[in-house]
């Protein structure tokens, strides 16, 4: 069964083009080891390869200006209340601070 059944079976009003389809994603660049070098431990080879590209969120409906800002002002309040994560990997803890750095083209990355 495709998209357009269930929003017939459903009688939900939505265009069956791509039209309608609003999507953000994120794309890995770099992954630093936090220590008095900041060392690059892994850098993504193509950024524009879909290969490491994963989707954040689909929503269905016209993209616009309010959209558009709505939901940037939705990612940039999860990037303020960003937590760290820890892991344990053979009886060690590792604490990963997650930095997202948004808006992409305003950000000055480190050099290797």
């Amino acid at each position: 069964m495709g998209a357009v059944a269930i929003v017939d079976r459903y009688k939900q009003k939505c265009a069956s083009d791509d039209e309608y389809l609003f999507v953000y994603s994120f794309v890995p660049i770099k992954l630093y080891k936090l220590d008095e070098n900041e060392q690059c431990i892994w850098q993504n080879p193509r950024p524009a390869s879909r290969m490491y590209w994963r989707p954040n969120k689909f929503i269905f409906l016209k993209e616009d200006d309010k959209t558009t800002e709505r939901e940037t002002n939705i990612i940039k309040d999860q990037i303020k209340n960003l937590q760290f994560s820890k892991i344990k990997v053979e009886d060690k803890e590792i604490v990963i601070n997650h930095k997202l750095l948004f808006p992409w083209w305003m950000v000055k990355y480190p050099t290797q």
